[in-house]
């Protein structure tokens, strides 16, 4: 989340026995940011990237006009003294614009004209989704957006920020914010889920195979928002021979999903084969998991640690607090899904007539209002650890320590059915 140009320097480590290095699993990335010096520095940057870096032919078979693909990359960092030797600041700023293709395929201009593998054309034509668009748009008022020749756009950017003071020789502090806004457009999921049993082969006749093509609207922005701010405070004692570390840290990542047009319920319409076999012709609505999809992380961390050197010792001892808040939003079907057999199908339902859908589904929570319910949990972990780092030569190096992690969770909000438990509290509980 912080731009490249902000690091200072950045260490990998791999399943290392340093007992402050946790909570992941086969590595981890260490990054510093830059910081502020007595000399007041600053840098501008570009990267540009357009579709004309690549080509559009393939053994001297033109492909025809290249789909927008650019990527858009400006920045700036500046740093310098506030007071000299004391108190420095140095800030980042990011902007990318990128536009990526949506669907690489295109509707056959008509009946006639091949389609699938070896060509760039999937099985609707151009007639038959044109002519479902400006149904929608005329029996619902809803537009299901564009299904070929087009590109998306998604902005991001990043801001960094950090200030660092030199107090006296035996102290000093650093503060430091981030933030970064960013999403990327993704295809819609092949999945029929929660419909069951499937009403169609998904992997091989769904809506992102040959023979059907979907409507933007289909596809969905994962969005990625993270915002952090830091504090540490350094001390050094007995001529640096004993120094402690007090460092507060809390982040908030913010994910939910979004996407281009109103709400509508997901619909699947298929057109069958000439062997019978059900084939999705074409999609709209949102992408099945998308509507009221959310990762919401909240964590505060802080840690206070000790540092003693004496011989060729190297003892470290520290406490730590972990508190998360999280919530989870996932409703599958939240819209309602729809699957018809045929675009006749839905146009008669659609007009009133007596015709039912091949399958459907409408999700809801058990609420009164049926509003989705978003469930949430705190999570809280006590720290403490010490460790010996013996130095035994400069070709052997012996660290030897114990951490002790205590995890506890305060409260499960909404994860219990009162009435349910109601139900059995004379039967031996549940």
């Amino acid at each position: 989340p912080i731009s490249v140009e902000a690091l200072e320097e950045m260490q990998v480590v791999i399943a290392p026995y340093d007992l402050r290095q946790t909570n992941f699993v086969g590595g981890g990335v260490n990054a510093v940011t830059k910081s502020g010096t007595n000399t007041f520095k600053g840098s501008a940057y570009t990267y540009q990237y357009t579709e004309n870096f690549r080509g559009n032919k393939v053994a001297g078979e033109d492909l025809g006009e290249r789909t927008k693909d650019r990527k858009h990359v400006y920045g700036a960092t500046i740093g310098g003294p506030i007071i000299k030797d004391k108190l420095f600041f140095f800030a980042n700023f990011e902007y990318d614009m990128d536009e990526t293709p949506g669907s690489i395929y295109e509707a056959r201009p008509n009946e006639n004209t091949a389609w699938g593998k070896g060509t760039t054309y999937n099985r609707p034509t151009v007639a038959q989704m044109e002519e479902i668009k400006k149904f929608l748009m005329d029996k619902f008022g809803y537009d299901p957006g564009r299904y070929q020749g087009y590109s998306l756009s998604t902005p991001d950017w990043k801001l960094v920020a950090r200030l660092d003071w030199n107090i006296n020789k035996n102290h000093s502090a650093n503060v430091r914010f981030s933030t970064t806004k960013n999403k990327y457009s993704s295809n819609p999921s092949s999945s029929v889920n929660p419909l069951n049993p499937n009403p169609y082969n998904r992997n091989n006749y769904g809506r992102t195979s040959q023979y059907a093509i979907y409507f933007e609207s289909s596809r969905y922005f994962q969005e990625q928002n993270f915002t952090s701010f830091a504090a540490e405070w350094n001390s050094r004692y007995l001529d640096g021979r004993l120094t402690n570390t007090l460092r507060g840290t809390y982040s908030h990542q913010y994910e939910p999903r979004s996407f281009v047009g109103d709400n509508f319920p997901t619909v699947d319409i298929l057109q069958e084969l000439e062997d019978g076999t059900k084939a999705v012709l074409t999609s709209f609505g949102p992408d099945p998991f998308t509507y009221g999809n959310l990762r919401d992380v909240s964590t505060v961390v802080i840690t206070d640690e000790i540092s003693y050197t004496t011989g060729k010792h190297n003892i470290i001892a520290g406490l730590q607090f972990e508190h998360n808040n999280t919530k989870n939003g996932f409703m599958q079907g939240g819209l309602g899904y729809y699957v018809y057999n045929s675009w006749e199908d839905f146009k008669n339902a659609a007009n009133g007539g007596d015709v039912t859908p091949l399958a459907f589904a409408i999700t809801h929570s058990n609420r009164d209002d049926l509003k989705q319910v978003f469930p949430s949990f705190k999570y809280i972990q006590y720290s403490a650890y010490v460790q010996d780092e013996i130095s035994f030569s400069n070709r052997f190096k012996l660290s030897a320590g114990l951490r002790f992690e205590l995890p506890t969770y305060p409260n499960i909000e909404g994860n219990n059915n009162k009435k349910f438990e109601e139900m059995y509290k004379d039967k031996g509980g549940y």
